[in-house]
């Protein structure tokens, strides 16, 4: 980015709609999200943005968090990470974890139930025990296609649940997480 060019990010409803560069008087910072939801009109900058030095990486806690799309494009989820006194899974990666709750517009926010195994077959048995029928799955850097690892876990039951898998101390894991 050129000096004096702010580079904008606007989601609406957890959707990135648009990217907008401002320069001369209009561009008062470098980097900036915008999150249109249902509580309003929020803003996150780069001047919030203490670095991933500040925030640090750690293990998961009781509470991930996903940064908006907005905030994951503008480069800004160890603001979000402060924000929520907490830290990064992974340097590389955009969840956010935290060892309280916090609400906030710029990542949604949920409560970690518990660590299951990351191995599909252990998986299967896992979520076979609790009865889990329909599974939403979340990811971030590891290599699942959710459309395709639904299918392989036969799921049944009447549970409907949320798995998150990511990458935490560069090894792949899997959280069921319950939002909040």
């Amino acid at each position: 980015m050129p000096a004096g060019v702010e580079a904008e990010w606007v989601s609406d409803g957890g959707e990135v709609k648009e990217a907008a560069l401002w320069s001369g008087r209009t561009a008062t910072t470098r980097r900036r999200a915008t999150v249109i939801g249902s509580g309003g009109l929020a803003t996150i900058t780069d001047e919030e943005d203490p670095g991933l030095d500040a925030v640090g990486v750690g293990p998961v806690g009781g509470f991930l968090y996903e940064p908006d799309g907005a905030v994951v494009r503008a480069g800004l989820v160890t603001a979000v990470a402060a924000g929520v006194e907490g830290r990064l899974v992974d340097a590389k990666i955009a969840y956010v974890t935290s060892d309280r709750p916090f609400r906030s517009p710029f990542a949604r926010g949920y409560r970690v139930v518990e660590e299951l195994p990351y191995r599909e077959k252990p998986l299967k048995a896992a979520l076979r025990e609790r009865g889990v029928g329909r599974l939403t799955i979340k990811k971030r850097g590891v290599d699942v296609t959710p459309e395709v690892l639904r299918k392989r876990l036969e799921l049944r039951g009447d549970a409907e649940a949320t798995l998150v898998l990511t990458r935490v101390g560069g090894h792949g894991s899997a959280f069921l997480v319950a939002p909040f």
